[in-house]
């Protein structure tokens, strides 16, 4: 029995030292665990390199993003308050009360006249409607625009405003609208220049304006005819 297990302590040491042998290679070269080791440190380096180089970039982008912030609030501050002042609350008013003015003067019936509004958008509106273009008939839409547009270059001319006193509109009268006439009493008073486009008779055109300062030029020579 004793020889028995003295052969199998041989064997033992025998397989320890050929495991041995696989973890220590002789000449110092470095063993498995020692290499798996420092492969693991090696990944491991490269990776807090890449992370270093993540968060210097995000710095960089941060820094740049909080340099156009500072940009656009400057700006935003050079705009000065959203709030109108008295003076712009003013001029806002003149063309409001222009605006009906000129909704009366060509009968639209749609909406209460009096009730329109011009916020600071500048879009028309009456209470409980943030357009008045959604509940108005096709032929006060017409004279919505007419009125819209004679109102916004008389008042800006009242206040120097930046409107150059240039109105073109072709064929204005559309849907067959009644109050044309009006429309154009409205553009013959209106200082600068409105150049309108129409097929209208011309002795409509005469009899609305007038002894308005106004050039009514003929195109029927001008324009392409059947042979």
């Amino acid at each position: 029995m004793r020889t028995g297990f003295e052969r199998e302590a041989d064997d033992l040491r025998r397989e320890m030292k050929a495991i041995r042998a696989d973890l220590i290679t002789p000449d110092n070269i470095p063993s498995v665990a020692e290499l798996q080791r420092r492969l693991q440190e090696e990944n491991r380096r490269a990776d807090l390199q890449n992370l270093t180089i993540e968060i210097l970039q995000a710095t960089e982008r941060l820094a740049e993003i909080a340099t156009e912030l500072r940009a656009v609030l400057t700006a935003r501050a050079g705009l000065g308050s959203t709030e109108l002042t008295a003076e712009e609350q003013g001029r806002l008013e003149s063309w409001t009360s222009v605006f009906r003015q000129n909704l009366k003067a060509v009968n639209v019936t749609s909406f209460p006249v009096d009730e329109v509004v011009l916020p600071i958008t500048g879009k028309p509106g009456v209470d409980g409607y943030d357009d008045v273009g959604f509940q108005a008939s096709a032929s006060d839409v017409i004279r919505l625009r007419w009125s819209y547009a004679l109102s916004l270059m008389r008042t800006s001319q009242a206040i120097n405003g930046p409107h150059p006193s240039l109105l073109m509109m072709d064929k204005p009268r559309q849907q067959e609208v009644e109050s044309f006439r009006e429309f154009l009493r409205l553009a013959a008073a209106q200082s600068g220049q409105i150049i309108l486009m129409t097929s209208e008779p011309v002795d409509v055109i005469e009899s609305a304006v007038g002894d308005a300062e106004v050039q009514i030029i003929r195109l029927e020579d001008l324009l392409l005819q059947a042979q």
